[in-house]
């Protein structure tokens, strides 16, 4: 067996095996996704009446309307909160300082220092809140843009995903702010791993509209 293990790993390297597994699992998520966008199209032709499939005046689902909500105004205030939360953090690190007498790593923590220097404890914690909510600027651009595209031809399945995008990013970065970076994902409720899922879905949604619009799908 021994022999069998080292010749299959002769032909088959580690490297090549966990590419194989990736390429599978992304494959796996993307159709996924499709299905999910299919499936949706389904149910509104035979359920949906009335919001589900009427136009709006501006020639988009009123259901859109869920996504202008979600994905665009709750999720701007999701923002806004986390951006008042690592503000908090550098505030509260700045008047510590000072209460110590110490001005100089007062200067470490205030603005227009993005990161905190050093490797005091103090400087850890507070780049781990900077970088949950830094983390969700990176992709919120796309996070926005995405949606209002996927939404003009799946708006029930864009919203959702909004809403777990929203669940997601809030859990990820209180993870984050425990001070293990790790705990964006061990410590979100096993919601922290979805920043991607419900992007990812958004994307599919997204590109299926794109290719409504070319008349392939």
């Amino acid at each position: 067996r021994s022999g069998f293990r080292a010749a299959h790993a002769r032909v088959c390297p580690p490297h090549a095996i966990a590419m194989s597994r990736t390429a599978l699992a992304i494959g796996g998520a993307f159709g996924f996704c499709g299905a999910l966008c299919y499936g949706e199209q389904l149910l509104l032709q035979k359920y949906g009446s009335g919001v589900f499939v009427e136009e709006h005046p501006l020639g988009v689902p009123k259901l859109y309307g869920a996504v202008i909500l979600v994905n665009g105004v709750l999720s701007t205030f999701l923002m806004l909160a986390l951006s008042f939360g690592s503000g908090a953090m550098r505030r509260q690190l700045v008047e510590k300082a000072k209460k110590d007498g110490d001005e100089d790593r007062a200067k470490l923590f205030k603005y227009p220092k993005l990161y905190a220097e050093g490797t005091s404890d103090d400087a850890h914690n507070l780049n781990c809140v900077v970088r949950g909510h830094q983390h969700a600027l990176e992709t919120y651009p796309s996070f926005l843009a995405l949606s209002l595209l996927a939404g003009l031809r799946h708006p029930l399945l864009t919203s959702a995903a909004g809403l777990l995008w929203i669940a997601a990013r809030y859990m990820y970065a209180q993870g984050y702010s425990t001070g293990d970076p790790m705990g964006r994902y061990r410590q979100s409720a096993y919601l922290g791993p979805h920043v991607w899922t419900s992007l990812l879905l958004i994307a599919v949604a997204a590109a299926s509209t794109g290719l409504s619009f070319l008349d392939i799908v």
